[in-house]
């Protein structure tokens, strides 16, 4: 009979992350230095009664709040400026930074990035941490200032060395690309946990990534997960997918899988928009890992995926369109998702989308058939020992009873393309990674079985199919 529609192939793995770190996401810190109290803010109001040059610096200050803020005063950003300006050129530290961020946007005063540069160094030369950063973040991106990432260097570290966790973390990563300053993973490390131990979520993750390679400091396995929930439990969508991975046992080298935590991390990283997660997520649906088989719940993670483009996600959902497992079937469906992952080279969606447009050859062996086929061959048995017992739902339920003891062994077993996916009876699918992969093709009426191996070896047997 022909390949039909139920037995096309799913991606049954899944998918693996690569470790990679946050990129640099610089940004300026630019909020209004407020009065120094409430007290101030009413003085800076009061101040406006007086002659400007009776005025001190700092009720110019006030009073430059005062307008940039609509307290007291109506709300007018051109003389909140002028007030600015005229207590940062009397040295003012707090005007100064004001002033530079409303020369840096153009409020109230034309937008002039160079001034703005210019009073950012003004207010870091006395000290001020965030205009430290933010001259530091103009030297990064040359933006007002030429390009100078010594410079950057230098004043991030000033800035970070206040405890300033945005330059701490910006700092690291200049540290482990090496740019502007020889690159130094111990010294990237140094700071990536100086701002993690503020909370900053993304040198957590980073810091994690280091103590899983060991770059920087001395590889800790157990750190590296601590680091990793900790970013997690803080919101880190892509930190709780990498967990989720780790605790699914891809690359754990400190022993501890758990799939309830995996499947519970893969959800709340899905729920987060990840679309790995949301595919790997669907995986664990489909094979009752971590969470109870749910053939819905992966259509629905699947659909989350294959929605944001992911080829592999987009391939499961036509072969659960094209199974009917979860949603009706629907074969218009199945090769419309077969199609839009085979656009992006995924090669199974390709070889689905082949099969379902029926140009695969024919076989003449029924699913039982190679089902009993595949069993004798991973179980190293003879096929005439073991015997069907029924099939439900397109899976196909066998035995065999061991000759020296009696035991029975029961298996269930079902066809995808020409894939053999097996269990024992009330076992998982053998499905994950590790597991051999068992696949099965037909020549006339000769029936071939392979298993191949994760270490890349591998078996073959030849079956009659008229003798099965």
């Amino acid at each position: 009979m022909g390949t039909s529609a139920e037995h096309l192939s799913i991606i049954k793995s899944v998918t693996r992350f690569g470790w990679t770190l946050t990129l640099v996401a610089v940004c300026f810190s630019l909020p209004v230095q407020d009065a120094r109290s409430e007290e101030t803010a009413v003085r800076g109001v009061k101040a406006s009664e007086r002659a400007e040059d009776a005025l001190t610096p700092a009720e110019q200050f006030d009073l430059g709040v005062s307008y940039d803020k609509g307290r007291g005063v109506p709300k007018d950003e051109k003389k909140a400026a002028y007030w600015y300006t005229k207590s940062a050129e009397q040295g003012y530290l707090d005007a100064q930074y004001n002033l530079a961020g409303m020369y840096f946007l153009g409020r109230g005063i034309a937008q002039d990035q160079a001034q703005a540069g210019f009073w950012y160094r003004k207010a870091a030369e006395q000290g001020d941490s965030e205009a430290q950063y933010n001259l530091a973040v103009m030297y990064e991106n040359g933006t007002g200032l030429p390009q100078n990432y010594k410079e950057a260097v230098r004043w991030y570290e000033k800035s970070a060395n206040q405890g300033f966790v945005n330059a701490q973390y910006n700092l690291a990563e200049l540290y482990y690309s090496g740019t502007g300053v020889k690159q130094d993973y111990k010294e990237a490390a140094r700071w990536y946990e100086k701002a993690a131990e503020q909370g900053d979520l993304s040198s957590q993750f980073n810091l994690a990534l280091l103590y899983y390679d060991g770059l920087g400091v001395d590889q800790d396995y157990s750190q590296a997960i601590y680091w990793l929930e900790k970013a997690a439990v803080n919101g880190d969508h892509q930190a709780q997918y990498n967990l989720a991975q780790l605790y699914d046992g891809e690359n754990n080298k400190s022993g501890e899988i758990d799939h309830l935590k995996s499947a519970y991390w893969y959800k709340q990283a899905a729920e987060g928009g990840v679309a790995q997660a949301q595919h790997n997520l669907g995986i664990y649906f489909v094979n009752g890992e971590g969470v109870n088989q749910d053939y819905k719940q992966a259509v629905y993670w699947f659909k989350k995926a294959a929605e944001q483009g992911y080829a592999e996600a987009q391939t499961n959902l036509g072969a659960m369109y094209a199974s009917g497992w979860g949603v009706p079937k629907d074969i218009d469906q199945a090769k419309y998702w077969f199609g839009k992952a085979a656009a992006q080279g995924e090669a199974v969606a390709k070889r689905n989308l082949k099969a379902i447009q029926g140009n695969e050859s024919h076989r003449t062996a029924t699913t039982s058939q190679i089902c009993k086929a595949g069993i004798a061959t991973v179980m190293g048995k003879a096929p005439n020992i073991i015997s069907i017992t029924g099939s439900r739902n397109n899976i196909v339920f066998l035995y065999y009873i061991r000759g020296s003891d009696g035991t029975r062994w029961e298996f269930k077993c079902k066809v995808n393309s020409d894939e053999i996916i097996w269990a024992t009876a009330n076992g998982p699918w053998r499905t994950r990674s590790g597991d051999s992969d068992v696949e099965f093709s037909m020549t006339g009426d000769r029936l071939t079985i392979t298993e191949k191996f994760s270490d890349g070896s591998g078996r073959s047997r030849n079956f009659n199919v008229s003798q099965l």
